[in-house]
């Protein structure tokens, strides 16, 4: 199969590029202090917590900005691939 993006859920130990998501109302921790590979997060209620990391922030909503910025990163990770 011929593919140019693949998405995953799951993964969190793997040391891959991710986006977390975040609801509050199921009491987990976020994971984006203690991953470096966390480079965006997706959130139901955004803090000041959520602040102290320059990482990329969207609401649950924001399917567009969500979209570009994978396709960001898709974008850029190709183009690192071939230089």
């Amino acid at each position: 199969i011929k593919t140019d993006l693949i998405l995953v859920e799951g993964f969190k130990k793997c040391k891959i590029k991710k986006i977390e998501i975040f609801n509050r109302n199921l009491n987990k921790p976020l994971l984006y202090m203690s991953d470096e590979n966390i480079l965006g997060l997706v959130i139901d209620k955004e803090d000041k917590i959520t602040k102290q990391k320059n990482l990329e922030i969207f609401k649950f909503d924001d399917t567009e900005g969500i979209a570009k910025f994978i396709l960001k990163h898709a974008r850029n990770e190709f183009i690192n691939w071939f230089a």
